[in-house]
């Protein structure tokens, strides 16, 4: 018998077990989360046990309905690597700043 504990690990492990978190939280199933990312269900389980780490644009997706900084995302999935503090600060800051700059974008579009 193999238990949970014995499963392989992938890299985007950390970000399952995010997800995870972040959906009990909102009361959702893993279908609607792959729903609401527009990604396959079995692309949502191969983040848990998957040997290499998942396609940028799948974790994007996911990160986006679940509110997770896509940097965050990206270091939880296996892709960038670990930030330590100050370089997580600085990030945290530029994704502000390019948010803010695409806001103003779009205000400066609809003349608002």
């Amino acid at each position: 018998m193999r238990y949970m504990s014995e499963e392989p690990r992938g890299p985007a492990y950390p970000l399952w077990v995010r997800a995870q978190t972040e959906i009990a939280m909102r009361g959702w199933t893993w279908s609607r989360l792959a729903r609401e990312a527009s990604v396959a269900r079995s692309t949502i389980n191969n983040l848990r046990t998957q040997p290499r780490p998942p396609q940028s644009s799948t974790v994007i997706s996911v990160a986006a309905v679940l509110g997770i900084p896509p940097a965050e995302a990206l270091t939880l999935a296996g892709i960038l690597p670990g930030l330590d503090a100050e370089e997580s600060r600085i990030a945290w800051g530029i994704q502000r700043a390019a948010e803010n700059w695409v806001e103003g974008q779009s205000s400066d579009e609809t003349g608002a």
